[in-house]
């Protein structure tokens, strides 16, 4: 799979990989990148060979560049994004290492490397030093020998390293009805589903591929066209603004005086997206479903915690990660002036969100990064705001994590009157006897309302990516919605 994700630097042999000066190109490939039918940017990969007598590689290696290029805006502020990645093969075809970087607004996001040693590899997120050994369920394989592989009618199970998941992961190949095209299907290292999906891939009279369509993290299904390179380095006649594609109309605007204490909303997806299975239901959401893709969602308000006796969770809750990172000293430090360590679990909780409220200044082009990043630039959106409330809540010994969704929001419409959307939306969940209690560092409230509707929730322990927001990213473009009714 070739998927835009921050990841990636990538071992050789059994010691670090190292920056490989350029070979000769023996070949190069220009695509064109659309979102919803839009242009958003351009893939180019070059395939380099090396004379034998100007490295130590084995004979026949090869190197294969890829890079991804992306410009957007995010309501109404410009984003850059970009990605290299490199995998470098012997002459069969096995990977020998491989590396990724990606920046966002000529800025920095992420890096990682995997190292090859005799019996696995070690991955290693650059950007912390973080460290994990794995054993690949297969001898993996490059990118560039994947993909003639599967264009060639091989089926596999091959094994590759994904970025997305900073993993080995197996992927096989099966023709759809159509026979034209290829479901490229991704599988954990123990055979397990991912969160990315299938890649579709169309091909032509030859083999060539014709079409792509592909999962990128923080913002949905990609499709990539084969082009020139004139065609694909040439600029969008408008900026796309990714922030606004993904609102989905409703019907009615919500009351603000007196606050709801439920809606029902009826949302509705095709029938390859199951919603009851993709929606949560806990103790503030409930999901029915209804023929035709259509399911019945009542949500609720968050409320205060009950006093009960209590089994505490997991562990993951309140260890560091590399995103919430509450063992940095600027987080401890805010959990301290915050004064939430004089308070009750509660009042402690509310007075977090309330410092994260008054502490963030809203900024849509912020790229994504840790609590401690986010705690010193102290600009982002509700992305940021969700990790930094909860770094500060574990920083104050409450149990947390962060929740993706919907929420409904408010927009300006011509001549007078707000229009009702839901849109993607990021928020806190803290644990208080024995209960998860949503909390929203964006809007700062006390707590959440029956407008935010979740899709899942992330500790974010021992994981590198932003594979945690797949999920939530699968409803954008796709679902409508209606409100039933409001109580």
């Amino acid at each position: 799979m070739v998927l835009f994700t921050p990841i990636c630097l990538v071992g050789l042999f059994f010691a670090p990989y190292q920056e490989l000066p350029d070979g000769n190109i023996v070949r190069d490939q220009w695509e064109t990148l659309e979102f919803q039918g839009k242009k958003i940017g351009s893939r180019h990969v070059e395939f380099h060979s090396f004379p034998k007598e100007d490295t130590d590689l084995p004979k026949g290696a090869r190197k294969i560049r890829e890079t991804l290029s992306l410009e957007m805006t995010r309501f109404g502020q410009p984003i850059k994004l970009k990605q290299v990645r490199e995998d470098l093969e012997d002459a069969n075809g096995m990977l020998l290492g491989a590396t990724m970087e990606q920046s966002q607004n000529n800025k920095m996001t992420l890096q990682l490397q995997a190292n090859r040693g005799p019996k696995n590899w070690t991955l290693v997120n650059k950007s912390t030093g973080a460290r994990k050994s794995q054993t690949p369920p297969l001898s993996p394989i490059g990118i560039g020998t994947m993909e003639e592989r599967w264009t060639s009618g091989e089926t596999g199970p091959w094994c590759q390293y994904e970025p997305m998941v900073h993993s080995f992961i197996q992927i096989q190949t099966r023709t759809t009805t159509e026979k034209s095209k290829l479901e490229i299907i991704p599988k954990g290292p123990q055979g397990e589903t991912l969160p990315m999906g299938a890649m579709m891939v169309t091909l032509g009279n030859r083999g060539q591929i014709q079409e792509r369509e592909f999962e990128m993290p923080g913002l949905g299904r990609i499709t990539s066209r084969p082009t020139d390179q004139s065609a694909a380095e040439k600029p969008a006649l408008a900026s796309l603004d990714v922030g606004n594609l993904g609102l989905v109309p409703l019907n009615r605007n919500l009351p603000k005086v007196p606050s709801p204490n439920r809606v029902v909303y009826r949302i509705h997806a095709p029938e390859d997206l199951d919603l009851t299975a993709l929606l949560s239901s806990d103790d503030r959401q409930e999901v029915r479903g209804l023929q035709g893709g259509f399911v019945e969602l009542t949500a609720y308000a968050g409320k205060a915690p009950a006093r009960r006796i209590s089994v505490p969770p997991q562990k993951e809750y309140m260890l560091p990660s590399r995103m919430i990172d509450h063992n940095d000293s600027v987080i401890r430090g805010m959990a301290q002036a915050s004064g939430a360590f004089n308070d009750d679990s509660w009042t402690a909780a509310k007075r977090l969100e309330r410092y994260v409220k008054s502490t963030l200044s809203p900024d849509a082009s912020a790229p994504m990064g840790t609590a401690g990043e986010a705690a010193r630039s102290k600009h982002g959106d509700c992305r940021h705001a969700a990790i930094l409330l909860c770094a500060l809540c574990r920083a104050a010994a409450l149990p947390s994590r962060t929740a993706t969704g919907l929420v409904y929001i408010e927009r300006a419409k011509s001549g007078s009157g707000r229009s009702p959307y839901l849109g993607f939306h990021m928020w806190t969940e803290v644990y208080i006897d024995g209960q998860w209690i949503g909390l929203d560092g964006t809007l700062g409230k006390g707590g959440i309302s029956p407008g935010h509707i979740k899709v899942g929730d992330q500790s974010w322990y021992q994981e590198d990516s932003l594979a945690p927001l797949i999920p939530v990213q699968k409803l954008i473009g796709k679902v409508q919605a209606e409100i039933l009714r409001v109580d």
